[in-house]
């Protein structure tokens, strides 16, 4: 459950967030509670979390790397 989760700045229709070690999948926030989470999500373990603990927005980034593909770029 979240305190004002009005203001909780992560997507109303799902995302990631960490709390004490632990990342957590959500599938919908409504009002102050996360509906659909999958805990122990990125490799992590499920962790007790206290009344209080502060609860992180997590994002998936993903980068674009060009690879060299000329015949003086193979093996240095």
């Amino acid at each position: 459950m979240l305190l004002q989760g009005d203001r909780f700045p992560g997507a109303a229709d799902g995302g990631w967030v960490k709390v004490r070690g632990e990342w957590l999948r959500y599938d919908a926030r409504e009002g102050d509670l996360l509906r659909g989470l999958r805990r122990g999500q990125r490799g992590t373990k499920a962790l007790e979390h206290p009344a209080g603990a502060r609860v992180h927005v997590g994002r998936t980034v993903e980068f674009t790397i060009p690879v060299p593909h000329h015949k003086d770029d193979w093996n240095g």
